[in-house]
C-alpha cells in the first residue's frame, strides 16, 4: 500500500467511525466540522502533522493537507471541498476518496 493510499484510507477510517453527533454536525463549509477538521482529533493524523493548530494557521487548507496526504491540491478540493454540494455528508466524502483510490488502481 502506498503512503497516499494509507493516508486516504485513514481519512475514511476517521469518517466511518464518527459518532452520531459528529455526523449530524458535519459541515463541509466549516473547517472544524469537515473531514479534515475531524482528522485533527485523530492521533494518526496528529503524528503526520495534521493538527488543529496547523490547520487553523494554514491560510489555504488544501495546499497544506494535500502534500501530507499525497494528493494534489485539485484532488483535495475534489474530495474535501465545498464546491460540490454544501450538504455533503461524511459518506459523500468517503465516496469521493474511494474514487481517488480507484483511479490509483486504474
Amino acid at each position: 500500500m502506498s503512503l497516499r493510499q494509507e493516508r486516504l484510507e485513514n481519512v475514511i477510517r476517521v469518517l466511518e467511525n464518527l459518532s452520531e453527533t459528529q455526523r449530524e454536525n458535519f459541515d463541509i463549509e466549516r473547517w472544524s466540522r469537515c473531514a479534515i477538521g475531524m482528522c485533527t482529533s485523530d492521533s494518526y493524523f496528529n503524528e503526520i502533522g495534521i493538527t488543529c493548530v496547523n490547520v487553523i494557521t494554514s491560510r489555504h487548507t488544501f495546499d497544506f493537507v494535500a502534500p501530507i496526504l499525497g494528493i494534489t491540491t485539485e484532488e483535495a478540493e475534489f474530495a474535501f471541498g465545498s464546491d460540490a454540494d454544501e450538504d455533503s455528508t461524511p459518506n459523500d466524502v468517503i465516496l469521493k476518496i474511494r474514487e481517488l483510490l480507484e483511479s490509483d488502481n486504474g
